[in-house]
């Protein structure tokens, strides 16, 4: 599902809604976990590099379909 940023965005908000600017790791743990980083390029949106939350660590059990932490 694509989200689609808000009537009023900036022209930086619009740019993180882009799926390029992503970058994205994975790494197989034991027990079905699966570690999700995923990062933003921020600079491509903004010069001055002010965009703070634009992604995260994510531990996903893959056997039940959840998210079992996350570091941002």
């Amino acid at each position: 599902m694509d989200r689609k940023p808000p009537k009023d965005a900036t022209p930086v908000e619009l740019c993180l809604f882009r799926r390029d600017i992503y970058q994205v790791s994975v790494e197989q743990l034991p027990d079905g976990i699966v570690l999700v980083g995923i990062y933003a390029r921020t600079e491509v949106c903004d010069p001055n590099d002010t965009a703070t939350d634009a992604g995260g660590l994510y531990a996903v059990d893959v056997r039940r379909g959840l998210i079992v932490a996350q570091q941002r």
